[in-house]
């Protein structure tokens, strides 16, 4: 099917964030920035047993995340086709990746290393396997080829590989990525066991890259783009191969970046890999110049777990028009729930009071305003939880908000008196008052219904949150 090209501008309301989302198709950023260039191969009396080195990586998965954009997928960087672990590329609670593969000669490499520097580069170093060229004919040893994938998020997924042939011949190589998207919604992917609501779109090919697009039932079109810097050498069904002679020493680099649309806006902004690593570097700089510096003389605590917790916290910030908004967790709760985000709050004034800011406004601007029990919402409330996917759009899900929890407000309440007190923002102080006395008044109304001077609950809505404290379990 004939279609534009994917090498587009790219400009989103959706992507306001923490500077100006770029995408890829040149350039190698990485390598220079954060020494990625040197493309080691060890020795081949290691070669029969490849133990993997896994570094700041948990139960086998990768998880990388930037603002509303998060992937998780497995150690090889791969999120392998029919997986039910729930690895894929996300964005506003829908799955735009739920297949992303790469072979060599059809085989998978052999890992050597998956790290995630400074928390928002992931890094995989692998060996070639032995390969079998001409039905067995030729073969290429087993770590002659290196090949090293590196992959952020801004925007988007950016990932840069690189192949060396690092033997003393050439060869002749097959580079091939299996590229799927279902756009299922968070809740079907963690075993709701719902139905694909809409209807996809055929594939359009283009001579550098792929879209995939659904429209869902809620009117709202999904799409994913995804742009290569190489025309593939053939296409089938979502699967780009290249093919590729490599001379001794040789490197030779793909880009690939992956891009979640939602709407019917065109993108505007050309993407570019190298402008869009940079835009996130300077993102983080800004994150650890405009928090509180603290400096022991224990050089492990101030790098190992001072900074380390300060580079976590920043991974779960999204922002908002009414600013920065902490997640709850990684993955399955990248989204609002009032709790978490209050305790954060709370917590962090010492560090950047500008998360406690932006958490009291986005709480401020949805609070409940009548008795809906399906929602357990009441007026002054504060809300547990929000979702943005299809099934909270057609209403299929409570989270829209969803207000059963017995602590939100109150602690809404604590986390305004405790901004006050470190930063006397009478401005703020004023914007929120409305939200404010709703709240004391949703305290002594509804949240102590019996009057005994405790606030209680009780689960009200068919499939609500039972325990509606801490933690909800």
């Amino acid at each position: 099917m004939a279609r534009r090209s994917p090498r587009m501008r790219l400009k989103s309301a959706d992507f306001p964030t923490f500077g100006r989302p770029t995408i890829a198709t040149k350039g190698s950023a990485i390598s220079r920035a954060w020494g990625l260039s040197a493309y080691g191969v060890p020795a081949r009396t290691a070669r029969r047993k490849l133990k993997p080195i896994i570094g700041t990586v948990s139960d086998g998965r990768v998880v990388l995340k930037e603002n509303r954009i998060m992937m998780v997928s497995d150690e090889m960087g791969d999120i392998p086709a029919g997986n039910t672990s729930g690895l894929g590329l996300y964005f506003s609670d829908t799955r735009f990746l739920s297949a992303y593969e790469f072979r060599l000669n059809r085989l998978q490499p052999i890992l050597l290393s998956a790290s995630v520097d400074e928390s928002y580069v992931a890094t995989f170093q692998m060996v070639n396997p032995v390969l079998i060229l001409d039905e067995g004919k030729r073969r290429i040893p087993q770590q002659s080829l290196s090949i090293r994938r590196s992959r952020f998020i801004y925007g988007g997924l950016h990932e840069r590989i690189g192949i060396q042939n690092c033997g003393s011949e050439p060869v002749e190589i097959e580079c091939a990525l299996r590229i799927e998207a279902d756009f299922r919604d968070m809740f079907d992917v963690r075993g709701y066991r719902l139905q694909l609501l809409g209807k996809m779109r055929p594939l359009e090919v283009g001579s550098q890259g792929l879209t995939f697009t659904y429209d869902g039932q809620d009117g709202l079109m999904r799409r994913t783009e995804v742009v290569v810097n190489r025309a593939p050498t053939t296409q089938h069904e979502g699967t780009l191969t290249w093919r590729f002679h490599l001379a001794s020493k040789e490197t030779v680099t793909l880009v690939i970046d992956v891009i979640p649309l939602i709407g019917q806006d065109e993108p505007m902004l050309s993407y570019l890999y190298d402008d869009a690593l940079q835009a996130l570097q300077a993102s983080y700089r800004r994150w650890h110049e405009q928090t509180t510096r603290i400096r022991t003389d224990n050089a492990f605590l101030d790098r190992g777990l001072l900074r380390r917790s300060q580079m976590d916290l920043r991974i779960l910030l999204e922002e908002f028009d009414s600013g920065l908004f902490p997640m709850a967790g990684i993955p399955w709760f990248s989204a609002p729930f009032g709790r978490d985000a209050l305790i954060t709050s709370i917590q962090t004034l010492m560090l950047n009071p500008e998360i406690a800011r932006g958490t009291l406004r986005y709480l401020a601007q949805q609070p409940g305003h009548r008795l809906d029990p399906a929602r357990e919402e009441e007026p002054g409330k504060i809300l547990h939880e929000v979702r943005y996917g299809e099934l909270a759009n057609l209403k299929q899900i409570p989270h829209t908000p969803y207000y059963g929890s017995v602590d939100s407000t109150p602690l809404f309440l604590v986390c305004a008196v405790e901004m006050m007190d470190w930063l006397n923002d009478q401005d703020l102080f004023v914007e929120l008052l409305p939200a404010l006395l709703n709240a004391l008044t949703w305290v002594d109304r509804y949240g102590d219904a019996d009057h005994d001077g405790f606030v209680e609950y009780a689960e009200r809505a068919s499939g609500g949150v039972r325990n509606q404290g801490w933690k909800d379990s």
